[in-house]
């Protein structure tokens, strides 16, 4: 699942991709890629509209991606850099300072013995 700062990310671009993407031509990639299974990929395709499948993908994508990497790797293979690019600074911008959180608090906790100090890095950060 994305984390709620990349969901607004990828609400932000969203005009975006609404006029310069139709989800159709990504599903087959997606798939490959083991994001999408068949009936996910069918979903998409079934509806009517760019705007419908373009809601939907980004409805699964959301629940099912763990970051933003696949979406911008292929906006990168189908040479729309552009998406790709504007992906990418608006992640920067929003993830600036979280990085370092997430890498120290799975640091701390490597081992199951550990847990009471992950509870206490996590106390810490409040």
């Amino acid at each position: 699942m994305l984390s709620e700062p990349e969901c607004r990310v990828l609400s932000s671009v969203f005009d975006t991709l609404l006029m310069d993407f139709d989800p159709k031509d990504a599903v087959i990639y997606l798939e490959s890629a083991g994001l999408l299974t068949e009936d996910l990929a069918e979903k998409i395709e079934s509806k009517a509209t760019r705007l419908e499948r373009l809601r939907e993908l980004l409805r699964i994508y959301r629940r099912r991606a763990t970051d933003c990497e696949l979406l911008i790797s292929y906006f990168e293979f189908a040479g729309q850099e552009h998406i790709a690019n504007s992906l990418r600074t608006d992640l920067e911008h929003v993830l600036d300072g979280y990085f370092e959180y997430v890498i120290w608090l799975r640091d701390s906790s490597t081992e199951p013995s550990r847990v009471r100090y992950l509870f206490a890095d996590l106390l810490l950060m409040l």
